[in-house]
């Protein structure tokens, strides 16, 4: 496999030929996919170089790290590297090749480094996982429509069948890691019935994606079904897809859920229809992350999706990500759940590609020494995160200083039309390093990022996890670096912090601003507020209102909701915000002492949160220095569901098996499925037994009678292959053993089949296990399939004669 890259690398220097055509590789290998970007970043780069010496610098940056990566040597045939080059390229004086010394700083573990530029023969074990697992099968509707004959996993299974079976009126909170198949969800959901499904994502490059992979997994007319809008796409075929009943996907920004009005009507409509079946919220932890300042249309998505759910109470609502934070799941329930419809299927777990690497400086002039030489020698592609975007610009004039010229910055300062730009030609290999702030990341589909660089403290340890989640996308090691001057980078995060957080008085002054402005307009117990309101303590009430000030008061009544204090009806927006709100605690009506204690306690509350996260990745830093804990621990305090877990050091190790074995980690024990009394298959008995030969017709007749699950001896999966079997969870014995010993009656509820093998030893243990359960819990009743009734020589029983129900021969069903 190597060979072929190394002859082609060869030839770009010897031939001068860029035209040559690419290897041909194996697109289901993510090692043999980042080979070739390598391949194709080192052939961009030397081009470049070719047409402009000015980035000779940026040559070398890709040559190192195609040497290292592939462990060759070159002949460069004319191209002159000084043997004092700061990137450890040297001269083989027997072959005049030019090889790679890896090179790194004492302050560096190699053995950290090396796995990430998959140097060797390291390669991902990839698995099928319909072979280890059969249990792993989709059933027939799945298959038909996507082609996927199994699940990712155990943790996709359940989050899709969950997603399925969540009831009308109800919210679905999922988290699947990262690469865990989200997707899948969507698109189930989305076809499982005739309707239209609404998926809100926080960026254009996401909407994209998420589309463009929709129609390549959806066998039907994706044309006619599936679409996605972003300001200045034309929205007339969405329209009428939508006024004609045949959208079933439509991918779309929060912002523009409240601009756009035509679409805005459609959706609406569709709604008081009842054609609107689904709401999915796409990387649900930004509603909090962003919405709180930057992005506030995310948290004004609650009022929206309450008046659709008020208009339709059948809407199901899905809140999709790969982490929750505790603090972030309770404003989530607050804010989506209606008469506690609210269900939780959690399947958190830390990441096992990236190695921790914290690197200290003495001052701020050794950290700029040690950032550039981080730049130059650890793996690239590289995202370096600055904490704004005068620093990302000051870095980049640095490195153009150095020699580095092909480096770009995207921050919240670069408009729409760069980002787009951008990230076109970092998804294309024009470029490997890009210096960014948090602007830059959810939605950006570049898998084979190998350093994440940070260059500031960011405030918590789920920012942090969320800008270094950039990295390994593809399954391969990647590194998460962290280089700071401890002193100064803590005081500028705090100081950060502080600033995002509004004083008790100006919180107030806001508040009363807004609500005592002629602009604003009440109805009955409806108060209409305007955002554009200057505040009462700005020094020139004459100065126009700028987009900092509209932000601020949007701030103050999303954080007047968070608590309680206010319930918002509907957002409105314009070149403005208009919040349509109904006031639930009445000291905000007048300035008094119950106010200022009551803003004082929201304040401190706030405060504590931010602080709080702040001291955790603080203090692991601290802890990191000396040695004496992992650096992925600060993950575990602030996601409750994971396990310790990183691949760069022994200190929290976790088995795959036991990783594997763990899901959900919560107990999903409701909404309970109960199966009617009145149904003539069990009457008011707890199981019934069918024996006979496993026909279509037998599985026909038992999915008319409710059946939410079938479990089944992983010899028995042959029979899922069923076309009228849709819907319906398949576990192995194992697997329902587990659930139902966790109480996850969700998933384990209702009318259950358990589909035995002729093993006798094997089905009297699992039949003996199931009555266990059968007298324990109300939740489930039993249907026991068998081709043939067998005896236990140890009990001296058939096993109909442990049945307490009725036996029923298979032909009477037929």
């Amino acid at each position: 496999m190597l060979t072929k890259f190394k002859e082609y690398a060869q030839k770009l220097f010897l031939e001068d030929n860029f035209d040559l055509d690419l290897p041909k590789i194996d697109r289901s290998s993510n090692k043999e996919r980042y080979l070739l970007n390598v391949l194709i970043r080192l052939k961009k780069s030397l081009i470049l170089f070719k047409n402009n010496d000015d980035y000779f610098n940026d040559f070398l940056v890709s040559l190192r790290n195609y040497l290292i990566v592939f462990n060759d040597e070159l002949d460069l045939k004319g191209i002159n590297i000084s043997s004092n080059n700061q990137f450890g390229i040297v001269k083989n004086s027997n072959t005049n090749k030019f090889f790679c010394r890896l090179d790194l700083p004492n302050y560096i573990d190699k053995n950290l480094v090396e796995p990430a530029f998959l140097k060797g023969n390291y390669e991902i074990k990839l698995i099928n996982p319909r072979n280890e697992n059969p249990c792993l099968v989709t059933d027939p509707k799945i298959k038909k429509l996507t082609n996927y004959s199994c699940f990712k996993s155990e943790q996709q299974k359940l989050c899709v069948y969950g997603a399925l079976n969540t009831p009308e009126g109800y919210t679905t909170l999922i988290s699947l890691p990262t690469g865990g198949g989200k997707s899948l969800i969507t698109q189930m959901v989305a076809y499982q019935k005739d309707g239209l499904t609404i998926v809100v994502v926080p960026t254009v490059s996401l909407a994209i994606d998420q589309e463009n992979t929709a129609k390549k997994t959806i066998r039907s007319k994706v044309d006619e079904e599936i679409f996605y809008y972003t300001s200045g796409k034309d929205i007339g075929s969405i329209i009428k897809a939508i006024r004609n009943q045949t959208a079933k996907l439509v991918f779309l920004s929060p912002e523009t859920l409240l601009m756009n009005q035509p679409l805005i009507d459609e959706i609406d409509n569709a709604n008081r229809l009842h054609y609107l079946k689904n709401v999915v919220i796409d990387e649900a932890h930004i509603i909090l992350d962003w919405g709180a300042l930057f992005r506030v249309d995310y948290q004004c998505l609650e009022s929206w999706r309450n008046n659709l759910l008020a208009t339709n109470t059948t809407l199901r609502t899905y809140l999709l990500s790969a982490t929750f934070d505790k603090h972030t799941t309770e404003i989530l329930k607050k804010m989506f759940s209606v008469n506690d419809k609210w269900i939780e299927i959690r399947m958190d777990s830390l990441r096992k590609e990236p190695r921790f690497i914290y690197v200290e400086a003495k001052d701020n002039i050794d950290k700029e020494k040690k950032s550039i030489e981080l730049i130059r020698k650890l793996p690239h592609p590289m995202i370096v995160y600055v904490s704004s975007p005068d620093e990302a610009e000051i870095l980049k004039e640095k490195l153009n200083n150095i020699g580095l010229k092909n480096i770009h910055t995207f921050t919240g300062k670069t408009n729409n039309s760069k980002r787009k730009e951008l990230i076109d030609k970092w998804i294309d290999n024009d470029f490997e390093i890009m210096i960014a702030t948090s602007a830059f990341g959810v939605g950006v589909d570049k898998s084979d990022v190998r350093t994440v660089l940070h260059l500031y403290m960011p405030q918590n340890a789920n920012s942090y996890y969320q800008e270094l989640g950039r990295g390994g996308r593809d399954g391969n090691p990647s590194l998460s670096c962290m280089c700071l001057y401890k002193n100064s980078d803590e005081k500028s995060c705090e100081t950060r912090i502080k600033k995002q957080i509004l004083t008790e008085e100006k919180i107030i002054k806001r508040w009363f601003s807004m609500l005592k402005s002629p602009m604003t307009k009440c109805e009955r117990n409806i108060i209409h507020l305007d955002t554009s309101v200057k505040p009462s303590y700005s020094e020139d009430q004459d100065e126009d209102l700028n987009l900092a000030d509209v932000k601020w008061n949007v701030y103050v009544l999303l954080l007047l909701r968070r608590n309680d204090m206010i319930k918002i009806i509907s957002v409105t927006k314009d070149d403005k915000y208009i919040f349509s709100i109904e006031i639930l605690n009445s000291c905000l009506n007048d300035m008094n002492y119950e106010l200022e204690e009551k803003i004082k306690q929201i304040h401190n509350a706030e405060y504590k949160y931010q602080i709080g996260g702040f001291n955790i990745i603080k203090n692991a830093i601290k802890k990191v220095e000396k040695n004496i804990c992992c650096w992925s621990e600060m993950f575990c305090e602030t996601y409750r569901y994971v396990d310790e877990f990183c691949s760069g050091c022994n200190y929290n190790v976790k088995s795959d098996n036991y990783l594997q074995n763990n899901y959900p980690r919560n107990s999903v024990s409701k909404p309970v499925r109960y199966y009617s009394s009145n149904n003539h298959l069990l009457g008011k008995r707890e199981e019934a037994c069918i024996i006979g030969k496993f026909m279509s017709s037998i599985y026909d007749y038992l999915i008319k009678q409710g059946v939410s699950a079938f479990v089944v001896d992983n010899n028995n999966f042959k029979f899922v292959n069923n076309s009228n079997i849709n819907n319906v969870l398949f576990l192995n014995f194992e697997d329902f053993f587990r659930l139902i010993s966790k109480n996850d009656f969700f998933f384990v509820s209702g009318l259950i089949v358990f589909v035995y093998s002729q093993d006798e030893n094997k089905t009297f243990n699992y039949y003996i296990k199931v009555k266990n359960y059968l007298s324990r819990f109300s939740n489930f009743k039993a249907v026991h399939l068998l081709e043939k009734n067998i005896y236990s020589a140890t009990l001296e029983k058939n096993f109909t004669d442990l049945i307490d129900g009725p036996i029923i021969n298979s032909d009477i069903i037929v």
